[in-house]
């Protein structure tokens, strides 16, 4: 009986092991699949504040360039004599 039962809490001890470094190596898997998301992420954000700047930078072009291409008005700007760059 105590050889019997020995060997029971041998197989379940080793059960044990073998699940225990199982979840040791799923642990480390997604670890690494974490790991990879995060720079994955990081990655976008990088392009995504990069072409956010471009449409930063591209609308304050076209501010800087409608400010230059729009006349001021005379005195009498409801008798039509504002000229706009439209007309050109």
């Amino acid at each position: 009986m105590t050889q019997q039962y020995s060997q029971q809490v041998s197989s379940a001890l080793q059960q044990w092991e073998t699940e225990a470094q199982r979840a040791e190596e799923q642990e480390e898997k997604l670890n690494n699949l974490f790991r990879q998301q995060q720079k994955i992420l990081q990655q976008a954000r990088v392009v995504q504040n990069q072409k956010l700047k471009t449409v930063r930078e591209l609308y304050e072009q076209f501010v800087k360039v409608r400010r230059h291409e729009v006349k001021p008005c005379s005195k009498h700007a409801f008798t039509n004599s504002c000229t706009s760059s439209s007309s050109r």
